[in-house]
């Protein structure tokens, strides 16, 4: 109780009282009405753009596919380096070496057959349907 005699829960109380309850159906009505009017008279038109996205992750997925081909190619060929200048008498370093050169080869051939195959193919693709990646 405090001093005036009042419950302690009053207190908390007077926050709810200076807004007032509005039923969820109300609070439907208020919102979304004219949105929905709108839509049958056709003002409203909702776009779709979830083709458009899939789209262009497609073409992320295919771009970040090349860099990371590129970077490894990248990788390969600077440890193939390192271990023929710096490993020439450690064991097994000139098959480790080969091995380094062929996978860089291997990893730098797949970013141009990326870029120019697979990447302008999706392109082509995209352009028959009128879509603009660039």
């Amino acid at each position: 109780m405090s001093p005036r005699g009042e419950s302690v829960t009053s207190f908390y109380n007077i926050f709810f009282l200076c807004c007032p309850t509005i039923k969820i159906v109300d609070l439907h009505r208020l919102c979304f009405s004219s949105y929905f009017s709108r839509l049958e008279r056709g003002e409203l038109k909702p776009r779709v753009r979830a083709m458009e996205v899939e789209r262009m992750i497609e073409r992320n997925k295919l771009v970040q596919a090349n860099t990371f081909s590129a970077v490894l190619s990248c990788l390969f060929l600077n440890s193939a380096v390192c271990l023929a200048t710096l490993g020439q008498n450690l064991f097994g370093a000139k098959s480790l070496t080969k091995a380094f050169f062929v996978a860089a080869i291997v990893f730098g051939l797949r970013v141009p057959y990326g870029v120019f195959v697979k990447l302008r193919k999706l392109d082509e693709y995209n352009e028959r349907f009128g879509v603009s990646t660039r």
